[in-house]
């Protein structure tokens, strides 16, 4: 579909995905009944396999060497002021966007 067809096609439903249907709270309890199925399961088993593995690898393979290294050679040879603020400002932001995504996929995935 094109942009046009995509915004045609939201403009048309937009009345009813705001209107609002009084259940007495019956679409929620059947939500909440629905098992939440075997992929959800499996997503997260694999993701906390994932996890485990990437730290044992990083034990086994002594990863906080380079880490230890590269932090030496900034004591050593310290950036400019700016340059500093620019990776800690990085750093930051890329923190934030992985607890914000994951904060949304765990509200997603609890609905």
């Amino acid at each position: 579909m094109t942009d046009k067809d995509e915004l045609l096609l939201k403009q048309f439903f937009e009345p009813a995905r705001l209107q609002q249907l009084a259940d007495n709270g019956f679409s929620e309890r059947v939500m909440q009944h629905i098992p939440q199925g075997e992929a959800l399961r499996l997503s997260r088993l694999w993701t906390t396999f994932c996890i485990v593995l990437a730290a044992v690898l990083f034990v086994v393979f002594r990863g906080w060497d380079p880490i230890i290294a590269a932090l030496l050679e900034l004591i050593k040879h310290p950036p400019s002021a700016i340059l500093l603020i620019q990776l800690m400002g990085c750093a930051t932001l890329g923190i934030f966007a992985a607890v914000g995504e994951t904060l949304r996929r765990e509200h997603l995935s609890w609905r």
